[in-house]
């Protein structure tokens, strides 16, 4: 049972939207918050809300549970101040190297995305997908991209062929 709070509340909106295995039984879930202590751990990529959670916004959030799903292995935030962000599906590799997390946001200053993402600036509109590669064993960010041009754009779904290449597909006005 994964929850957070904002203020004096004991609960907050949280969503679960993606689950997945891999093949070491490790549990990877992905969804989005809107709380300010949702449980994050110690070295997470986004250990504090990105600025967007809280009573007005969604932060995603990403997972990983030990194969005996009590455990948590990491857990970090994934948005940017002034976007909301919704992860929906999390694929990890044949590998069990890394995850991959597929997620609609509205941006934001401090987004994490790296110098080699695709798209380094968010293209426009409201929404635009985004794309995230983290170390599976620690949840580091490895890849970062926006997708969107100038309308808006929906992350729909993704997968991973056997060389660990990612696929996405998704709805776009631009």
């Amino acid at each position: 049972y994964l929850t957070g709070r904002t203020g004096g509340a004991a609960t907050c909106s949280e969503f679960g939207r993606g689950v997945a295995f891999d093949a070491a039984g490790s549990v990877y879930v992905v969804g989005s918050t809107a709380s300010l202590v949702f449980p994050t751990t110690t070295g997470a990529l986004q250990a504090t809300p990105p600025g967007n959670s809280g009573t007005n916004g969604y932060a995603s959030f990403v997972v990983k549970l030990a194969p005996d799903a009590r455990t948590i292995v990491w857990s970090t935030y994934l948005g940017g101040n002034g976007g909301n962000t919704f992860a929906s599906r999390i694929v990890p590799d044949s590998t069990a190297s890394a995850v991959w997390v597929q997620a609609t946001t509205g941006g934001g200053t401090n987004f994490p995305l790296t110098a080699d993402g695709l798209q380094r600036q968010f293209g426009g509109g409201t929404y635009d997908a985004s794309y995230h590669q983290l170390d599976a064993t620690t949840g580091a960010l490895k890849y970062g991209t926006f997708m969107g041009g100038s309308g808006n754009e929906n992350a729909a779904t993704m997968a991973l062929d056997a060389s660990g290449n990612a696929y996405v597909a998704g709805d776009t006005d631009s």
